[in-house]
């Protein structure tokens, strides 16, 4: 079975990865970040040319730029930019936490996800039929007191400008998550997937809430295999058992480039970090036991027809695009 991790960011290719990727068998998703001027531009042609070369192992969700400066033509550029990804083979759209977090308009005001000025754009994606990834806010120890040997720790402390606790004029989780719950109901039609366990990743009944609530709404679980081990196992097994049809995998493992300027530079390192995780992953979902990062946590042992779907189906199911290419290059 050849697995679709749809949430990573591999930003080149040499032939380390390329020994990774087909040793594991995976179809990989590589998401674009928003960045300035040229990065955004080096970033986004990395990606086409990883899924031109070698779609057997690529495939990529793009974005768009933020509002910057005068918006008047900002709609316009933006559906303009995703029409022609589309066109180049983008599968989706994702937008990401600077909206919300840091990214201010001409007043000083931080925009939220469901401001009016994305409307159009979340239109745009509705009627062509391609979904949208949000990674909007972050996990619930962003507002909270660093732990020592618990998860996203390490993660805070060598990124502090995205710890929230040290900022408590900012908004509160809860004001992301209403505010993405917002888009959901305002775009019924527009699938939506939360990256990170839709960024309620400390307890699988608040995800499973939204899931009930908004049919259009799936998760992916990059980068949050900590937090859900904590919790209770036979809770989370049903909560697979409930949702497996609305349930991603993904890593969020990270290979990037310097600047994405040398397109085989993909640090060594990077590539070993990747492999380990993955095998993290799997014995998680797959077996009864696994050690994170030096814990010892019971594993899921999930039936084979729901690491099916996780693993597979329904990153074919919501992203549709891929369905092709994965049954061309499937071993």
């Amino acid at each position: 079975m050849k697995r679709i991790d749809a949430h990573c960011h591999y930003n080149g290719i040499n032939e380390h990865l390329l020994a990774l990727l087909g040793r594991l068998n995976l179809l990989t998703v590589n998401i674009s970040v928003a960045m300035p001027g040229e990065l955004w531009l080096r970033q986004n042609a990395f990606y086409l040319r990883q899924l031109q070369e070698r779609p057997d192992h690529f495939a990529w969700i793009t974005s768009f730029p933020v509002p910057e400066g005068d918006t008047s033509g900002y709609v316009d550029q933006c559906i303009a930019g995703l029409e022609l990804d589309f066109e180049a083979g983008a599968i989706g759209c994702k937008i990401w936490k600077n909206i919300g977090m840091d990214l201010v308009d001409g007043a000083g005001r931080l925009y939220k996800c469901d401001d009016e000025i994305f409307q159009p754009i979340y239109e745009y994606l509705t009627a062509k039929k391609k979904p949208l990834l949000m990674h909007i806010g972050e996990p619930l120890a962003c507002w909270l007191p660093l732990e020592e040997n618990k998860p996203h720790c390490g993660y805070y402390k060598s990124e502090p400008q995205w710890h929230m606790y040290n900022f408590p004029e900012k908004p509160h989780h809860q004001m992301h998550i209403d505010a993405r719950d917002q888009v959901l109901e305002r775009n019924p039609e527009l699938v939506v997937v939360g990256a990170h366990w839709g960024s309620l990743e400390y307890d699988t009944d608040e995800i499973g809430k939204r899931l009930d609530r908004y049919p259009n709404f799936y998760v992916d679980s990059s980068a949050r295999l900590w937090d859900i081990a904590l919790q209770e196992t036979t809770k989370v097994k049903e909560f697979f058992e409930e949702y497996q049809d609305r349930l991603l995998w993904g890593t969020d493992a990270v290979a990037m480039t310097p600047d994405f300027n040398d397109f085989s530079a993909i640090a060594i390192s990077d590539i070993d970090y990747a492999a380990a995780l993955y095998q993290v992953e799997f014995a998680y979902y797959e077996g009864d036991h696994v050690d994170i990062w030096g814990n010892h946590y019971k594993g899921l042992a999930l039936p084979q027809s729901i690491l099916n779907k996780f693993y597979v189906q329904n990153a074919l199911g919501v992203y549709g695009d891929l369905h092709d290419v994965y049954t061309s290059t499937s071993s």
